[in-house]
């Protein structure tokens, strides 16, 4: 990512997060929309690039 920049994260159950850091991994994301949500708060995006890293053999 240029300018050092820095995606902050804390959904640990998301493959790209990097605990420690609380910081995501990727270079970039995609932000999208809450489905029929119009709050104009921060709860109407969520992260478009989210990957759980829990898979049915894990739980």
């Amino acid at each position: 990512m240029g300018n050092n920049q820095k995606i902050n994260c804390t959904v640990c159950s998301c493959e790209f997060h990097e605990g420690e850091k609380n910081q995501c991994n990727l270079e970039q994301i995609t932000v999208k929309p809450y489905p029929d949500c119009n709050t104009q708060n921060p709860d109407e995006s969520v992260c478009g690039s989210y990957k759980c890293c829990f898979t049915d053999e894990e739980e």
